[in-house]
């Protein structure tokens, strides 16, 4: 991935996507959704609990992936050197 600085000059490549991005941000979080999702089929033992057990472990998985997207985010210019 290219990087360039505000006014179009080439400043090198770096080995992680743009993670202020809106695009990249709506990934990660769908990504973490399908991950919540899955994990709340496989842990319940019931299907009565699996909406209660999806909304728990969302809520813990998304804020785990929206705190690694920002630590990302503020981050990258310190990673490129």
């Amino acid at each position: 991935m290219a990087i360039t600085n505000k006014d179009g000059v080439y400043l090198g490549t770096s080995f992680l996507p743009d993670f202020c991005n809106a695009r990249v941000i709506f990934l990660v979080i769908v990504m973490a959704e399908l991950l919540s999702f899955i994990l709340a089929l496989v842990s319940s033992g019931s299907y009565q609990r699996v909406w209660i057990n999806l909304a728990l472990i969302s809520l813990f998985v998304q804020w785990i992936a929206l705190g690694n997207i920002m630590v990302l985010c503020l981050s990258r210019s310190w990673l490129r050197h």
